[in-house]
């Protein structure tokens, strides 16, 4: 758990494109310095007309975050927003949803209690305007990206709410600002630590906690964690499947996709080595299996980020392992768990990628935070790109 905090706050396509002899190799487009560029970019990108659009952790012209845009007809990337301190929010480390033309996220620190906020800016102006404050017991630190269903948005807060105070499912809506707590996880057997973006199946909300799931055993005294829902029409929410750890997956850091009837997501321990793995899990049965166990070094090691779906073959990263150790983008089928190294980062400044791929065109792209535990911050992350072969 203190690594994934420090982390967090600091086969072939189709089963048969990009084999042994793929020659694609990531590009870096942009690197960051920190300041007044930004630093640590660790969540996901979106796409709005082919413009991405993501937020860094730090720098800035005030060092407490930033958003950013990458043109992608000219593979340029400025800073559009620099947060300047508590009242507008600080920390950003999820990434954006565009709403009706607006970009909506959240930052882990500021607003009135310093517990974080919900922000929207306008990607033409560059005006930010700080649409709600946490208060801790609605809700501390939110790390997910918020996610859409209808008017409303949905999300979570990795700790605080009522009770023992482990962490909130809430929706808000835009029009309003009102914003109504679901669910305050009470640990242990309930979870602990949503830190997971919300996909919605069916009438529910699935996402997963780092911890929880039933008190000791293989990972610590808190659990494993778990997969939980929650019924958009009651507010109620159930486990649906605590993770056990050793072959199975444990901690899982972020949120999950859906494909052909299934989830699939990444867990940051667990499986055969302890390096993590992808596991899958039907939400009709409650069916839960490991899909692959990373080995460790070559195969890459710690998925963090969510996986990306491109033609039924599953693409992501780890944060460590490959060539360098400093991690790699992999890809499986989520058939037959084989899986293959499409590239290896290669750092000072690729390293460490957090955020999930995006897929524009014959083109993935993400971020890497760029930054080592002990390093200096010289080196601030990037954006990088990865051509798909056919």
């Amino acid at each position: 758990m203190k690594l994934l905090r420090r982390c967090l706050m600091a086969v072939t396509l189709n089963c048969a494109a990009m084999g042994s002899g793929n020659a694609a190799s990531i590009k870096t487009l942009h690197k960051f310095t920190g300041h007044p560029d930004g630093a640590d970019p660790v969540g996901p990108l979106i796409n709005v007309g082919w413009m991405l659009y993501g937020t860094t952790k730090l720098g800035g012209k005030s060092r407490r975050g930033s958003v950013f845009k990458t043109d992608l007809a000219t593979n340029t990337t400025a800073v559009i927003y620099s947060f300047r301190k508590q009242d507008d929010g600080h920390y950003p480390v999820a990434g954006l949803i565009n709403v009706n033309g607006s970009l909506f996220g959240v930052t882990t620190k500021g607003g009135t209690s310093d517990c974080g906020t919900i922000f929207k800016i306008d990607p033409t102006t560059a005006t930010e305007t700080d649409v709600f404050d946490f208060d801790g017991e609605d809700g501390i630190f939110p790390y997910a990206s918020l996610t859409k269903v209808g008017g409303t948005l949905y999300g979570t807060a990795s700790e605080g709410g009522t009770g023992n105070a482990q962490g909130t499912v809430f929706k808000f809506d835009p029009t309003t600002g009102v914003l109504v707590v679901l669910h305050s996880f009470q640990g242990y057997a309930d979870g602990i630590l949503p830190y997971s973006k919300l996909i919605k199946v069916g009438g529910s909300l699935f996402g997963t906690t780092y911890g929880g799931g039933g008190a000791g055993g293989v990972c610590n005294a808190f659990g494993c964690g778990t997969i939980f829902k929650v019924d958009l029409s009651t507010g109620t929410e159930e486990i649906v499947y605590s993770f056990k750890g050793s072959n199975d997956s444990s901690f899982p850091t972020t949120g999950m996709i859906y494909l052909s009837g299934l989830l699939y997501g990444t867990s940051y321990g667990g499986g055969t080595n302890g390096n993590g793995t992808v596991f899958q899990f039907n939400p009709v049965t409650g069916a839960e299996r490991v899909v692959y166990s990373f080995n460790g070094g070559a195969d890459g090691e710690y998925p963090i980020a969510a996986l990306t779906d491109v033609g039924d073959t599953l693409f992501g990263t780890t944060i460590g392992g490959g060539a360098d150790n400093v991690g790699t983008i992999f890809q499986l089928n989520p058939e037959t768990g084989a899986e293959s190294v499409v590239d290896s980062f290669k750092g000072p400044d690729q390293r460490e990628p957090y955020g999930a791929l995006i897929k524009v065109g014959n083109h993935l792209y993400g971020t890497t935070s760029g930054q080592a535990a002990g390093k200096s911050r010289s080196k601030a992350g990037s954006v990088f790109k990865l051509k798909l072969q056919p």
